[in-house]
């Protein structure tokens, strides 16, 4: 696009900065100052900048999707989340750990997000809490801080939960987000192929800008497993019906010959991801066969990270996998889990921004 077409107080849109506001023409017609909304002004190199200019109809549209984008957040006013059962993979008296604090605290690294490195479409209100991460001892899979910043006072360590940053990139389609009461922590309900999850955002406080209703985003999601086994292979016995009767008289009429419906069932490629009744929104039960194994260590307990099927397209038939990290301390048998076999059990399904792209 030729630079002589922006101008002061032009409305313009960068494919990663998002809208923003034209300040000032450089004199070689060569930069741009631009004001990005909820972001900073900075200047732009046209010949590089992919900026285009918005038209009054997009704008209009812009404004308003911008104040119904707070809808997608809910406020919890009452509710209970408690950590204590996601420190159970990793230790039998999570007190003790926590009263090594003081010591931890001096060696957390400060650990960014997406929405650190990419600034978002929306900036939140100002009377939303700010909250930055230390990890501890790495960023990898560690414990992670979430530290409240209050103005004028000292900061607060709000909440501390394991964090495993390994895990499977997915698609998930944002329905709502919810807030809990100290407004620094969240689960996502959202849509992953055919199946609606939720799951605890691990770094809210910094990538919130960048979620929406019906907006489809990459995330990382991991299960911590609480317990998990190999799963025995179950058979069970289909007994005749006057169903099987009219699938086959159905079927005849369209040309197809089921002479002999199945007579059994059994579980061998069962995939199994149904949230437990009473827990969490989080938790979940989970069955699948695994497809592949690797072998980590975690708060100093050594486990697998197991990549298994545990949802399935009824259209396309098409397998999403996901990723579960499962202790020692969690594992039920002697024998480690392996490649081509079931397991199950129960897990924390945590996630985290990767990409918005």
């Amino acid at each position: 696009m030729d630079e002589t077409q922006f101008h002061p107080n032009d409305r313009v849109f960068h494919p990663i900065f998002g809208y923003g506001t034209v300040v000032e023409v450089g004199e070689d017609s060569e930069q741009l100052s631009v004001h990005f909304d909820g972001y900073a002004t900075k200047w732009l190199a046209l010949k590089y900048a992919f900026l285009r200019l918005v038209t009054p109809e997009e704008e209009a549209s812009e404004t308003a999707r911008a104040v119904s984008w707070l809808d997608t957040f809910v406020f919890e006013e009452e509710g209970d989340h408690y950590f204590g059962t996601r420190w159970t993979p990793f230790f039998d008296d999570a007190e003790g750990f926590f009263q090594r604090l003081p010591e931890i605290l001096p060696k957390a690294i400060p650990l960014q997000g997406y929405g650190d490195f990419f600034p978002p479409p929306h900036q939140y209100p100002p009377d939303w809490s700010k909250v930055r991460y230390l990890a501890w001892p790495d960023v990898h899979q560690a414990v992670l801080l979430a530290i409240k910043e209050n103005e004028g006072r000292e900061s607060e360590l709000v909440s501390l939960f394991p964090h495993c940053r390994s895990g499977m990139e997915h698609t998930v389609t944002i329905e709502r987000v919810l807030v809990w009461k100290d407004s620094c922590e969240a689960q996502i309900d959202g849509v992953v192929g055919p199946a609606c999850i939720t799951f605890f955002d691990t770094l809210y406080g910094v990538n919130r800008g960048w979620y929406e209703s019906g907006r489809d985003l990459q995330f990382i999601l991991t299960g911590i497993a609480y317990d998990a086994c190999k799963a025995p292979i179950q058979e069970f016995d289909i007994p005749p019906s006057e169903v099987d009767a009219s699938i086959r008289e159905k079927a005849k009429q369209n040309g197809i010959d089921l002479t002999e419906l199945p007579s059994k069932i059994d579980t061998r490629h069962m995939q199994i991801l149904l949230p437990i009744p009473d827990w969490d929104r989080d938790d979940y039960q989970f069955h699948g066969p695994v497809k592949s194994v690797k072998e980590t260590v975690m708060l100093n307990q050594p486990g697998w990270l197991i990549r298994t099927a545990l949802v399935r397209g009824m259209e396309d038939d098409r397998e999403y996998d996901f990723d579960i990290l499962i202790t020692r301390k969690a594992w039920e048998g002697d024998e480690p889990p392996r490649a081509g076999e079931n397991i199950e059990g129960a897990m924390w399904l945590q996630g985290y921004l990767w990409s918005a792209r």
